[in-house]
């Protein structure tokens, strides 16, 4: 198979790797090399509660951003910088490794430009981590032995079976160390996608959370008394009060950005966001 230079068309990874560019140019997505070796970095608490009976979204991040020389938190001043709006009624929330994050989004932004490929806007997310996936995992642990993922499973019968255990547990746990919310609102209806390594998601009609404060949030929520029918407003007050509860883990910072689905004008602090 074979896409021209620029084309947004969805593509088949696998279907794909029989001559470069391998799908979409590499300058597309960035998918190279040198970002193939990766570290628990980023890590922070994402949450997406649908309310008003499924016709709005919530989403509330911290803004706590590992910094790539040094080991400690830096809060960034953009409130977006883990909630990323595709449209008005889509969005995708990141935890974990944010250049791999956005490399992903990147490929979720040239696919939603086509209107030919029909899928939810959570599968079209779940195959995008899955073809950056299989990308980043081909330039790590194939092309420095000279293979790609056809000529692998072409010549598997050849190659030395100690080589193949090697790589194919190489590959089988290969983690991009990112988890994202994918977040849709569309004609009164809401729903939320959880994806994960290796390309796998989880549909929720209630509220997903992610990252290293997922459980105190999730757990706040419970004890809240959280439901999809609640207003905007008040689900708003009981995200805040989870993530909150969830700065309880180290790498959960104090800011605090709020945002909505259908989109809404978006608070440039935390202040602004708040509640009266």
């Amino acid at each position: 198979m074979s896409i021209p230079a620029h084309s947004t068309r969805p593509y088949d990874f696998l279907a794909s790797l029989s001559s470069p560019p391998y799908g979409l140019p590499r300058k597309a997505y960035d998918a190279s090399p040198a970002n193939a070796t990766w570290r628990k970095s980023d890590m922070t608490v994402c949450i997406a509660a649908i309310a008003d009976g499924g016709a709005s979204v919530v989403l509330c991040a911290d803004q706590l951003t590992t910094s790539n020389l040094f080991s400690w938190g830096i809060e960034s001043n953009d409130p977006l910088k883990k909630i990323h709006y595709i449209g008005d009624n889509s969005v995708i929330m990141a935890a974990g490794n944010l250049n791999v994050a956005e490399e992903i989004i990147r490929l979720v932004r040239a696919w939603c430009a086509n209107p030919e490929w029909r899928v939810s806007f959570g599968e079209k997310v779940r195959a995008a981590y899955e073809n950056v996936r299989l990308e980043k995992a081909q330039a790590a642990f194939l092309s420095p032995r000279g293979l790609t993922f056809a000529s692998y499973i072409e010549n598997s019968a050849k190659l030395n079976p100690l080589l193949i255990h090697v790589i194919d547990n190489d590959l089988m746990s290969f983690n991009l160390g990112v988890d994202l919310i994918a977040a849709e609102s569309r004609e009164g209806r809401s729903m939320l996608w959880l994806i994960n390594n290796p390309g796998v998601s989880m549909e929720s009609s209630e509220e997903l959370c992610i990252g290293d404060g997922a459980g105190h949030a999730l757990y706040a929520m419970i004890e809240l008394k959280y439901r999809a029918e609640t207003r905007a407003d008040e689900v708003e007050k009981i995200v805040r009060e989870a993530k909150k509860r969830s700065e309880n883990t180290r790498s959960v910072g104090p800011a605090t950005s709020v945002c909505y689905l259908p989109r809404r004008a978006e608070p440039t602090n935390a202040s602004e966001a708040a509640p009266t």
